[in-house]
């Protein structure tokens, strides 16, 4: 047999394989006799969102009033089964009253390679993500939320003065929404006049911009949670550019290291961040993930 015959008959039995795979995947819930749609053989049920057609919240809300007779539904994400809520009730069950069983949202990062992402939403479940948020919790009562008004206030102050300035001519609304958009951020996370209004070169208007610039590889992410390390790494797959990690990274760092040599405060979420820090939140760092 010829390598050619040889590589095609390996080629039909993958493909054959494939084709096996999924059509049994997609087979999940009518085994169970659970309620469900017909989903697009390969790409499941969210077809749309991963070619691109529409975009991820107008395919869930597709599939949601379709499924309008039913409390819930099986659905698949390519070959993986997942259940769509309708009901109100048990939608507050899990979100309030079993929150505690259902942490994980199926999108993890790793740490060190993606310190930005970081977070509760990715960070899995076990007993550093309640650790982390238990001490993160109440940094986000209303007396907490209460303290980010003023420099809201101060930044809406800048933008009603630029819109003056215009002087009744056409102006970009989308840009000056951003402008606005990263003050307010830089004001209330970080505690720095960002200055994105009053100079459309700022830098941190541009690196804001590049978080939501269009880039394939968190989409890949998105839909192939289950991506090995070393796929990431080859191939960059990174939820936010390197550029501007480091970037907000390095501003981060610059911010609390100004905090703790002035020893000055903002009554902000950065002076909130820093005595969660010095309270032994560093606790959390060695608990396990599960």
């Amino acid at each position: 047999m010829s390598l050619f015959c040889s590589l095609l008959l390996i080629l039909v039995i993958v493909l054959l394989y494939l084709c096996w795979f999924f059509k049994k995947s997609h087979t999940y819930f009518n085994d169970k006799c659970f309620p469900t749609l017909e989903p697009t053989f390969v790409l499941g049920n969210l077809a749309d969102a991963i070619l691109l057609r529409k975009s991820l919240a107008v395919t869930v809300y597709d599939l949601y009033e379709k499924l309008r007779p039913y409390k819930y539904a099986g659905l698949y994400w390519l070959h993986r089964p997942f259940v769509m809520l309708r009901d109100p009730e048990m939608i507050k069950n899990i979100l309030i009253r079993d929150f505690a069983h259902f942490p994980d949202r199926g999108i993890h990062c790793d740490e060190k390679e993606e310190p930005l992402n970081n977070n509760l939403i990715r960070m899995g479940s076990g007993d550093k993500w309640k650790c982390i948020r238990m001490k993160i919790s109440p940094l986000f009562t209303s007396g907490k939320l209460k303290m980010i008004i003023p420099p809201v206030q101060e930044c809406a102050n800048k933008l009603s003065e630029v819109i003056d300035r215009t002087q009744g001519e056409p102006f970009d609304m989308k840009e000056l929404s951003e402008r606005f958009s990263i003050d307010v951020i830089g004001n209330c996370a970080f505690g720095m006049d960002t200055s994105a209004l009053e100079n459309p070169r700022s830098p941190f208007l541009k690196m804001g911009k590049e978080i939501f610039k269009f880039r394939y590889q968190p989409i890949i992410r998105h839909f192939f949670p289950a991506l090995k390390k070393f796929w990431i790494k080859i191939f960059n797959l990174r939820y936010i550019d390197k550029e501007v990690e480091t970037f907000f990274s390095n501003i981060i760092h610059e911010a609390i290291k100004l905090r703790e040599k002035s020893q000055t405060t903002k009554n902000d979420l950065m002076d909130s961040l820093l005595a969660l820090r010095n309270d032994n939140v560093d606790d959390c760092a060695n608990l396990k993930m599960n």
